[in-house]
């Protein structure tokens, strides 16, 4: 299991919170442990955000002030389903006379079916991987498939890769890369005492810097919803960067102020679709998306659509979000755990399913159940279950098969499925196999010539053929 710097995420919290969870902390299976500190790592993550005068640019490097309401939302995330490496290292491998190139071929006709995926997990090129080592290190790196080594994404001369200026740390989650640059967004968001009043502003970056100089540039900002880089994917085909957007909920409401004051918060608001041109950097917002969320009175609480990857060449969309009220301020600690652990979560949470033709701009509901990851003709549905289980339906060749007690966190490789509960899944013939020990528990995992590599959950890296895997 990863190791996991809860100490590190809590330190803000007051003594009364420590004791409830202390008192709460008995026994969970594996697979629940893993789940509830994911949503507490998500959620009580720190976006050090200061404005100049026009509320735009983001600076780091200085003190947070985590207000009380930091109670609401580490408790919310511990009980709802959220789901919710020399100086030039890593920029060198990318500019080798090798160049990486993506896994998949981008078709620039009509194949969606070859569009690359990427989300905040990493992101599996033909000669390496990228991945953030999380909070405790939080820097972009480049694991060399060759040579099992890693290096920080900076080409920057006699950069320590320890100060905000190195473009490692600056880049944040989920860069991509397309051509000779890597692309990543910086944003912000909140409310602000101005000369008109009391405002609510968004501001959204996209850079583009140089694999072989690090050198960057604006290509473009939008002022009109927030990309959400951390629970949803971002879908590259041919040129164009397709992404969800929120708006971040700029309702001048008591909740939504709460919310907007804190660093760790998601603040969940409307939904919509998103393109970038890359070439030329031309942004389009292409409308509001899964809109029945507001049919629920709480869903403030808490909503989200998140891009998953392609099916049938349409953008698989999944969307959730609360029946009931969760704003409980932590209190009631026990009960509210245990009502996660033992009540069907389709009794306080909707799941479903969109899916977004880019075509003709329309984005419908399917009867598919909530996605969980989806490629080519490979799509992967969840279905939730009491006690943070889950029931995965796998349709793959015009075949249905159902795996109980599976794991939600999966990665589809070509025609195997990986699952972070140790097991993977050839869907050739369905059947299912372990992982090797030292990797049952892994953060990211690509394919390369024929061999499956996988990061541990202490980010040590690991190479296996097929028939390595096999013989397990």
């Amino acid at each position: 299991m990863e190791n996991m710097d809860v100490f590190g995420l809590l330190e803000d919290a007051d003594d009364s919170f420590i004791d409830q969870l202390d008192a709460l902390c008995e026994p969970l299976d594996s697979s629940a442990d893993k789940r509830i500190f994911a949503l507490i790592q998500k959620k009580s993550r720190r976006k050090i955000i200061i404005n100049d005068e026009e509320y735009e640019d983001v600076v780091e490097g200085v003190d947070v002030y985590v207000k009380r309401p930091f109670k609401k939302v580490l408790a919310a995330a511990a009980v709802l389903l959220v789901v919710a490496g020399g100086v030039a290292g890593g920029m060198a491998l990318l500019n080798s006379s090798d160049k990486v190139e993506p896994t998949a071929s981008v078709s620039s006709g009509e194949n969606l079916d070859n569009a690359l995926v990427f989300s905040f997990l990493g992101g599996n090129y033909e000669k390496g991987m990228l991945y953030s080592a999380g909070l405790a290190d939080p820097i972009e790196y480049f694991l060399d498939y060759e040579t099992m080594e890693k290096s920080p994404l900076c080409a920057m001369p006699n950069c320590t890769h320890t100060t905000s200026t190195c473009l490692a740390k600056d880049m944040g989650v989920n860069p991509v890369i397309y051509g000779d640059c890597i692309y990543y967004f910086k944003c912000s968001h909140n409310f602000k005492e101005v000369p008109e009043g009391h405002q609510f502003y968004m501001s959204s970056k996209l850079y583009r810097a140089k694999l072989d100089s690090s050198e960057t540039e604006l290509v473009c900002e939008f002022t009109d919803c927030v990309p959400d880089d951390w629970n949803s994917a971002f879908i590259l085909i041919g040129n164009t960067l397709w992404f969800i957007g929120d708006d971040k909920n700029p309702r001048d409401t008591e909740y939504s102020k709460e919310l907007h004051y804190m660093p760790s918060s998601d603040t969940p608001g409307a939904h919509f679709m998103c393109s970038i041109d890359l070439d030329t950097g031309k942004y389009t917002n292409h409308g509001q998306i899964c809109e029945e969320y507001r049919e629920s009175d709480y869903w403030e609480q808490g909503n989200l659509a998140t891009l998953k990857g392609i099916y049938n060449g349409k953008l698989q969309i999944s969307l959730e979000y609360g029946l009931t009220d969760h704003s409980n301020d932590g209190q009631d600690m026990e009960a509210a755990m245990d009502k996660a652990r033992n009540s069907d979560p389709d009794e306080t949470r909707v799941f479903s399913n969109y899916e977004y033709d880019i075509k003709t701009g329309e984005c419908v509901k399917t009867d598919r159940h909530y996605c969980a990851a989806a490629y080519g003709d490979t799509f992967v549905g969840c279905d939730f279950q009491a006690g943070f289980t889950y029931d995965l339906y796998i349709e793959h060749g015009y075949e249905t098969h159902v795996f109980e007690n599976a794991d939600i966190d999966v990665y589809l490789l070509g025609d195997k499925l990986f699952m972070k509960n140790g097991t993977w899944i050839d869907l050739n013939d369905w059947s299912e196999h372990e992982l090797p020990e030292e990797v049952k528990s892994f953060s990211s995992c690509g394919e390369s010539n024929g061999s499956y590599i996988f990061l541990n959950n202490q980010r040590q890296a690991f190479k296996y053929t097929e028939e390595e895997l096999r013989a397990q």
